[in-house]
């Protein structure tokens, strides 16, 4: 028997992306109030793994975590930005002196204040996040992927949303917008115009056009009849 207990390297998988957490490590450090970071995954109760980061502050420096996150917000992609960033007051070492992961704090997830959804798009939305998340109530700005959705999810989502507000959502949109209030403004100038032509019945012409293959072999004909 073949027990798989995990990877080796430093590479996590969240929402069917394959992340290098050095270049998550390298977004934080750039900051000029920021001494040292790092970036681990955390599974959660929900069997959902999310990024969690670390950052130690430069000596009379003052940078909280929110200011952090809309820091590398502005290099990273929407999922390789840390579900939460954790501040140190110092770096947990092992005895010869490497970054000891097991010695760093548990994340502290900061409730967020349920406002519901004010427009009938948002209410459509959050109700169709709801239905195949599993969840009782999402409210506007709930993140789907921190409600536990995946990128497989996410395409049910957007066809779901796409039918019931006659407009095609690609699953990207989910990415770039993935809370109910930002999907809700990313689709609203959109409703209505991904309607396609019914298919009835029409008349039948007195000669039927060619389909293009017919076409192409009624050419090479006139071209060259003699050839069979």
């Amino acid at each position: 028997m073949i027990e798989y207990v995990g990877r080796s390297d430093f590479q996590v998988k969240i929402r069917g992306f394959r992340i290098e957490l050095g270049e998550v490590d390298a977004a934080l450090a750039a900051h000029p109030d920021v001494e040292f970071a790092t970036t681990v995954g955390r599974r959660l109760p929900s069997d959902e793994t999310v990024l969690v980061s670390y950052a130690l502050p430069r000596s009379g420096s003052r940078i909280d975590g929110t200011q952090l996150e809309a820091f590398v917000r502005q290099s990273l992609p929407r999922h390789m930005v840390p579900a939460v960033i954790m501040m140190l007051d110092e770096i947990p070492l092992t005895p010869v002196g490497k970054l000891d992961r097991e010695a760093l704090p548990e994340p502290i997830f900061a409730a967020r204040e349920f406002r519901p959804p004010s427009t009938h798009t948002e209410e459509l939305i959050a109700g169709v996040f709801a239905e195949i998340l599993g969840i009782e109530r999402v409210g506007a700005d709930d993140d789907f992927f921190d409600l536990g959705g995946t990128s497989l999810i996410a395409a049910r989502a957007a066809s779901r949303i796409g039918a019931a507000l006659d407009i095609r959502i690609l699953v990207g949109m989910i990415f770039d917008a993935s809370t109910v209030a930002e999907l809700a403004t990313a689709v609203d100038s959109h409703v209505g115009t991904g309607s396609r032509v019914p298919l009835v019945a029409q008349q039948r012409p007195g000669r039927v056009p060619l389909s293009l293959a017919q076409s192409r072999m009624w050419f090479l004909n006139r071209f060259e009849p003699g050839s069979a």
